[in-house]
Parts: structure tokens; C-alpha cells; sequence
């Protein structure tokens, strides 16, 4: 087989990344889970600003207040307003929920693109493992793995970095098995181009999106568990 130039394949994979970013905003999908994570982030950003209590200010003669205009979500068993707790709450588990998706995203982004890519042997190891994380409950697992580490922040995060990582890895690695027999990577391969230039510069930028948009609910959900 001829090879084809290098210079060739440089217009394509140009359009494809281009397309992408005139088109990113058709994804309802997407757009809805940025709209989200943006408004728990200004939120957060902004709580001092939009609560009107210090969430930590204790009032005992109005403990267990219904909402009021004085105390729009009432008050908890101390007289802390509950509204101020909730707006003040977001920072803590926004970074929580940032650190929980991203360090899983990373591994699983990783795993799946060397799994789908080369397949047998690397395909099999990732994939069993997945297979044995995917066996036990999330919550199960993920509290088994906090009592072993000890309380704190830093538990939380390793042990949904631990189980997190396979949704992500399942997703790329579907990607990578549809996109690898495209003609592009194809014509790549026959330019000579190395693997990690493949993966890297044609494959990734075509498969990522959707686990940006997972990512974008895996979030939410993770601001909502913790």
C-alpha cells in the first residue's frame, strides 16, 4: 500500500477539530450539564453574596424554623438558616465532586484508549478489571474502601477515583473500537505515523466528547452523594 503524506491528513483532522468546536453547542446533552455545573459554580462562587446568614451561626431560640421570608428554608436543630448551609456546602463538595471526576477521567481516558486501541491481551486486562469494580455496589465499595483509608476528604476522593474510573474507560474504549477502523486512522497508519500520534491527534479529539458529557452528570451526582 502506498503511503499517503503526512500533509494530507493535516486538513482533516484541522476540520474535524473545528467542526467540533463550531458544533459543541448542538449537543443538548452537553449543553445542559455545563448549564448545571455552572450555575452549583457561580452559586458557590457568589455565597456570600447571595446568602444572607453565616451558615455557621447558631440561634437557639429559633431551631427548627419553617421557611419564612426571614429563613427561606427554615432553620436546623441548632437555628443555623438551612438555605446558607446548602449555598456554603457547595464549595466544599464542588471540590470534591471536580477532584472525583477528573482524576477518573484521566485513568479511565487513559485505560480505554490503550484497551480499545491494541486490544487481546491489554484489552482483556483492563476490561476484567472494570469487570471486577462493576461486580460490587458503588456505595458498598466505596464505603469499604473510606473505612479502610480513614475519614477525610482525601478518602472520599481516592476511593471514587478507584471505583469511578471504569464508566469512563467502558466509554472510550466503545469509541476507540468504532473509530480506529475509520479510513482516517486508517490512511494514518499507512503515513507512518506512531501510535501515541494516532491516539493522541486523530483518535481522541473524536471520541472524548461523550465522556465529557458523562462527566459533566457524573458531577452533579457527585455533589449530591456527598
Amino acid at each position: 500500500m502506498a503511503a499517503v503524506p503526512v500533509e494530507h491528513l493535516a486538513p482533516t483532522a484541522i476540520a474535524r477539530r473545528r467542526t467540533f468546536r463550531n458544533r459543541w453547542y448542538r449537543t443538548p446533552s452537553f449543553v445542559a450539564g455545563a448549564t448545571i455545573v455552572l450555575i452549583f459554580v457561580i452559586a458557590s462562587i457568589a455565597a456570600p453574596l447571595i446568602a444572607r446568614y453565616d451558615p455557621n451561626a447558631q440561634d437557639l431560640l429559633h431551631t427548627y424554623a419553617h421557611p419564612s421570608s426571614a429563613h427561606w428554608l427554615g432553620t436546623d436543630q441548632l437555628g443555623r438558616d438551612v438555605y446558607a448551609r446548602i449555598i456554603y456546602s457547595g464549595r466544599v463538595d464542588l471540590l470534591i465532586a471536580f477532584l472525583a471526576v477528573l482524576l477518573p477521567f484521566a485513568i479511565g481516558t487513559v485505560l480505554g484508549c490503550f484497551a480499545g486501541y491494541y486490544g487481546g491481551f491489554a484489552d482483556t486486562v483492563v476490561m476484567r478489571a472494570v469487570d471486577i469494580v462493576v461486580a460490587f455496589p458503588f456505595l458498598v465499595l466505596a464505603l469499604a474502601l473510606v473505612f479502610v483509608l480513614g475519614p477525610g476528604a482525601k478518602s472520599i476522593i481516592i476511593a471514587i477515583t478507584a471505583i469511578g474510573w471504569v464508566s469512563y474507560a467502558r466509554i472510550i474504549r466503545g469509541e476507540i473500537l468504532v473509530q480506529k477502523r475509520m479510513e482516517y486512522v486508517l490512511a494514518a497508519r499507512a503515513a507512518g505515523l506512531s501510535d501515541a500520534r494516532i491516539i493522541g491527534r486523530h483518535l481522541l479529539p473524536n471520541v472524548i466528547t461523550q465522556a465529557i458529557i458523562y462527566s459533566m452528570s457524573d458531577i452533579v451526582s457527585r455533589c449530591w452523594r456527598s
